[in-house]
């Protein structure tokens, strides 16, 4: 498992406004729209590798900014 590892979302996706660094693995964002989302991720070593992948799933109860002042 050489590093370093590149981070992706391999399947589904991660709320509207949010993203995934490559690079470190974070997620970052400011969510928008409430709900459940489910999204796969992967970790790849620097050979292009499977390292690990994983399933998550995050809630949105409240957003920061309410959609129709986006």
């Amino acid at each position: 498992m050489p590093a370093p590892y590149t981070w992706s979302i391999t399947q589904g996706a991660l709320p509207g406004r949010f993203k995934l660094e490559a690079k470190s693995g974070q997620i970052i964002g400011t969510p928008a729209e409430p709900g459940a989302y489910s999204f796969t991720v992967a970790a790849l070593d620097r050979k292009k590798q499977l390292v690990a992948s994983k399933d998550f799933q995050i809630r949105v109860l409240h957003p920061v900014f309410p959609p129709h002042l986006l």
